[in-house]
């Protein structure tokens, strides 16, 4: 299951290409993978892994 944590970084979601905003609240998978939630609540509607390294998601 995801959940949510801040991030202090300037990287990007992978899915969007947009940066994260420190003390935004962010994504992070199983994997430690982050996206912004939005981004990886419509990933996951239709694919059962993480966009970066495929690993199956269990929710």
């Amino acid at each position: 299951v995801p959940y949510f944590k801040e991030i202090a970084m300037n990287d990007s979601c992978t899915i969007c290409l947009d940066n994260f905003e420190e003390g935004h609240i962010e994504c992070e998978l199983q994997c430690g993978h982050v996206y912004h939630p939005h981004c990886i609540s419509d990933w996951l509607k239709k694919n059962y892994f993480c966009p970066l390294c495929r690993r199956p998601f269990c929710f």
